[in-house]
């Protein structure tokens, strides 16, 4: 499998990479309560601890056109 950037051409056609959140609380949460298992992909449609952060809030709003 080739992996490519995120930042690349390749990936223009699926929006932008956003900038200017502060996401360390996010990224913390994520760490201490998502499980990320090597062998598979596990989907999660909501999760109410995230959502109830500060930054989603501020994606809701500024990124999502006020969309949870």
């Amino acid at each position: 499998m080739k992996i490519k950037s995120v930042f690349g051409h390749a990936f223009e056609r699926y929006g932008k990479v956003l900038t200017g959140y502060d996401v360390k609380e996010l990224l913390s949460k994520l760490d201490s309560t998502t499980d990320c298992p090597k062998d598979k992909v596990i989907y999660t449609p909501g999760d109410a601890g995230l959502e109830g952060l500060p930054v989603a809030k501020e994606f809701s709003t500024n990124a999502y056109g006020g969309m949870p």
